[in-house]
């Protein structure tokens, strides 16, 4: 049963470079049509966190709302803040609060 087992998985290894050989110029459009979707949405993202605040700052007055946004420091833009103000207060004395977040989809 081992040999054909070994047998089988030459025959589909062989298949699937035939297959990529036959398909190669394909397969480097899409590959091609994918690096730039990503570089493109990697733009996307990085536009969007540079103005989000200023567009909420536009159209909400956060002073008087009673709620605080807080843009991730450049070194880490993982998670951008946005939160009530009384989440700030530390009720049980410690250094954390309560904070909601959302995950800008930047890998950086």
């Amino acid at each position: 049963m081992g040999d054909e087992s070994k047998k089988r998985d030459l025959e589909l290894v062989s298949e699937r470079l035939s297959l990529y050989f036959e398909q190669k110029d394909l397969i480097e459009k899409v590959e091609k049509a994918n690096r730039q979707f990503q570089q493109d949405f990697t733009e996307l993202v990085d536009q969007l966190h540079e103005r989000w605040v200023d567009g909420l700052k536009d159209v909400y007055d956060f002073p008087e709302s009673g709620w605080s946004i807080r843009q991730a420091s450049e070194g880490s833009r993982k998670y951008e803040k946005l939160y009530p103000d009384y989440w700030s207060q530390y009720p049980l004395g410690g250094s954390n609060g309560v904070t909601v977040f959302f995950c800008s989809l930047n890998k950086n």
